[in-house]
């Protein structure tokens, strides 16, 4: 264990109420991954951030060892109290023997927080003195009784805080213990209540706290992407890859890769909605690397890079333009391929093909067109 360590704590203990789903909303899928998982993917990347406790509720502990997280930042979970405030003791308690140097206390709820904002709570964090991110209140406040307004609150120097927050650990494991009767809305409230201060630095609206089911969409804006690429037959070669799914021939594809022009118009269609570029810029057919790589390893690498800026695939819809081979006995695999590469339901994925009724070098049978779209969503301001 490492001396002068930073730990975050991952509070996911809420049951929910106001969340519609059925389960959770720490354990809904979003692309494939619960939002616990996303709330841990800029944590887990964080060279600031040395370890993360995560603090699930009792009953949730099946639920949470289905997901078979594993990595040597993310020590055991501890459970949960009767309150959020309980919740934050129980991980301090469990800290004692470790005896961090700083502490981040981070809502799983505020699923998008950006990385940036942690390293700047982190930064500026200092003895006898906490750190929270927030937002200035834009809108207008009044003041209601009985749904019936009876005075205006000045929004001036009111602000909506959010987390992650931060503190030297033994001062907020020390207003912890000492309040732990009482129940109050954040951790900087307990800081502040043990005579301390707190320094409230620039917060983002990817921090925004996801409490309804509504706030997914809200968060989100969609991009597309457009993919085009075109391969001749090579007669030295006896198979062809599309996407993904092997088909002997008598001709496979000349290309520096295995040459499978569908998953290379797919890869320049999530790159294009992603705004970086094309496959070439990424793996030019010139290096030697590349010889025979299958395209598998392009797809992987641009669904990565979608992955980085927590993005979700809205659908996917594929043309293949052939004289030779028949697509339509592979299709299915193809898109068990795609589901199961990307982690997108397949009725989310559309494979169509036709011919190019003998017009033009395609329709001479002298290769293979593929062009691909996808649409798909981004957390705003990625």
């Amino acid at each position: 264990m490492k001396k002068n360590s930073t730990v975050l704590i991952l509070l996911a203990a809420g049951k929910s109420t106001r969340f519609s789903d059925s389960i959770p909303k720490q354990y809904v899928h979003i692309n494939g991954k619960t939002l616990l998982e996303n709330a841990l993917s800029p944590c887990i990347n964080n060279p600031n951030i040395d370890y993360i406790l995560p603090v699930i509720a009792q009953e949730h502990l099946e639920i949470y060892n289905n997901l078979k997280l594993s990595h040597e930042k993310l020590l055991p979970p501890v459970f949960g109290g009767s309150h959020r405030g309980a919740s934050v003791l129980n991980a301090l308690e469990a800290l004692r023997e470790l005896a961090p140097n700083k502490v981040l206390i981070h809502d799983c709820a505020r699923t998008f927080t950006p990385q940036h904002l942690f390293d700047e709570v982190i930064a500026n964090i200092t003895p006898s003195q906490g750190v929270i991110p927030a937002l200035p209140i834009v809108d207008t406040l009044k003041l209601a009784e009985n749904s019936i307004v009876v005075n205006e609150i000045s929004r001036d120097n009111l602000f909506a805080v959010q987390t992650p927050q931060g503190f030297i650990y033994e001062e907020i494991y020390d207003s912890y213990k000492k309040f732990q009767n009482e129940v109050l809305t954040d951790d900087s409230s307990y800081y502040i209540k043990n005579g301390f201060s707190v320094k409230i630095i620039k917060g983002d609206d990817l921090a925004k706290k996801i409490t309804y089911e509504a706030d997914l969409k809200i968060m989100y804006e969609t991009r597309v992407g457009l993919g085009q690429d075109i391969h001749q037959f090579d007669s030295l070669r006896q198979e062809i890859y599309l996407c993904g799914v092997k088909i002997p021939h008598s001709k496979g594809l000349k290309a520096h890769s295995d040459g499978d022009v569908v998953l290379h118009a797919l890869v320049d269609a999530l790159l294009g909605a992603l705004a970086l570029g094309d496959i070439g810029d990424y793996f030019p057919p010139g290096e030697a690397k590349w010889k025979n790589q299958p395209s598998k390893t392009f797809l992987e690498f641009a669904y990565s890079k979608m992955l980085e800026l927590q993005g979700r695939f809205i659908n996917i819809d594929i043309t293949i333009l052939a004289e030779e081979p028949k697509i339509s006995p592979h299709k299915t695999a193809m898109r068990q391929f795609l589901a199961d590469t990307l982690n997108i339901a397949e009725n989310r994925i559309n494979i169509k093909a036709t011919t190019m009724e003998k017009l033009g070098a395609v329709g001479r049978g002298e290769g293979i067109f593929a062009s691909a779209a996808v649409s798909i969503e981004i957390p705003r301001n990625n």
